[in-house]
Order: structure tokens, then C-alpha cells, then sequence
């Protein structure tokens, strides 16, 4: 048999083996659920914890992907840009190219029309000197022949 002390109004009683088990067995499994309990508590706070943590590395990580991808397509925009600008600069030269050759084509125009009229002039001033030539000449004959004829 067994003593027990009653904590609250200090009286002593006897208790049997099977008593004394049930009223241990008892307190060990309050104490059991209670730690138990504490235990559970305590994974359920490290869970959320480390729920918590997953999400704000999975948060940052993905911050980082778009950090990453904007970068990129930041990149590709200067790229092209670049490549716009590099056409573009193209496209003057070859606008400035074509625009000295047409205007030495233009040039080079003038110069053959101002030939061929002065040449056409000189044509046409042999033309009139021969015409002059022959005239001259007829006009000799006819005075030759009218002089021969008045003597």
C-alpha cells in the first residue's frame, strides 16, 4: 500500500497498487498530452515558419527572374536601337550618295546639252556662212553674167 499526501488539504490516505498505477498512470498521461500538445504547438509554429520563409525565398526568387528577364528585354530594346540607329545611319549615306551622284548626273546633264547646243550653233553657223558662201557666189555670177550680157 501506498501513501498519498493530499496537496490541497494536506490529508494522508492509503491507496493500493492498482490505485496508485491508475492515479500515476493518470498523471504521467495528462503530462504526456500536455507535452504532446506543446510539441504540436511548437511543429505548427515551425511549419508556418518555414512556410513563411519558403514563400519569401519563392518571392525573391521570382523578383530575381523578373529582374533578370526585364534586364534582358532591356537589353534586346538598346540591341535594337542600336541596330535602328545603324540602318538609319545607312539610309543617310545612302541618301547622301545618291544625292551627290544625281546631282553630278545633273551636272554632267548640262554639260552634254550645253555641247550639243553649241555644237548645234556651230552647225548652224557653217550652215549660214556656206549659205552666205553660196549666195555670194550666185550673186557674182549673176552680176558676171548681167555684165556680159550689157556689153
Amino acid at each position: 500500500m501506498q501513501e498519498i499526501k493530499c496537496p490541497k488539504c494536506g490529508e494522508v490516505f492509503q491507496i493500493d497498487e492498482a490505485g496508485y498505477a491508475e492515479i500515476v498512470k493518470q498523471v504521467r498521461d495528462r503530462e504526456f498530452d500536455g507535452e504532446l500538445a506543446a510539441r504540436v504547438r511548437q511543429f505548427e509554429r515551425e511549419k508556418a515558419q518555414a512556410l513563411e520563409l519558403a514563400k519569401a525565398e519563392q518571392h525573391t526568387a521570382v523578383l530575381e527572374a523578373v529582374a533578370g528577364l526585364q534586364q534582358q528585354l532591356s537589353d534586346q530594346e538598346h540591341g535594337y536601337q542600336l541596330k535602328i540607329t545603324e540602318l538609319q545611319s545607312k539610309i543617310d549615306r545612302q541618301d547622301s550618295e545618291n544625292e551627290l551622284v544625281l546631282e553630278k548626273l545633273r551636272s554632267e546633264n548640262e554639260i552634254a546639252v550645253q555641247q550639243i547646243k553649241a555644237d548645234y550653233n556651230a552647225q548652224i553657223k557653217a550652215k549660214d556662212e556656206m549659205i552666205g558662201y553660196y549666195k555670194d557666189l550666185k550673186l557674182r555670177q549673176s552680176t558676171k553674167m548681167l555684165g556680159e550680157t550689157l556689153e
